[in-house]
């Protein structure tokens, strides 16, 4: 998934200024740019990592998490939020959906 450009910019924008705010050096106007720049490819990177679907026979998410759920059965798949319960390995919801889970993300 790509993030529009507009929206990682502003973002980027907001923490560089945040960080040059606490910064008293007369070269922060001049890092500025560059620390936007990298800002966006930090932000990125933690956003393309966060938005990834993970398979869930390699991982799943912490115990009481609720996720975005993606699910397939008889050639249909359709989304849930759904909390995953570790010690039960199961899903909270209808007992049978567990084996019809085919990959989670996290929530943004």
């Amino acid at each position: 998934m790509k993030i529009e450009m507009t929206t990682l910019v502003k973002k980027a924008r907001e923490y560089v200024e945040g960080v040059m705010s606490n910064s008293r050096s007369p070269m922060g106007m001049y890092l500025e740019n560059d620390m936007i720049g990298i800002g966006i490819q930090c932000y990125e990177v933690g956003y393309n990592e966060a938005m990834r679907w993970r398979d869930v026979k390699e991982e799943l998410p912490e115990n009481e998490e609720i996720v975005q759920v993606k699910c397939h059965s008889n050639n249909e798949t359709w989304y849930e939020q759904l909390r995953y319960l570790k010690a039960h390995n199961v899903w909270a919801c209808d007992q049978t959906i567990g084996d019809k889970v085919v990959g989670w993300k996290p929530i943004e």
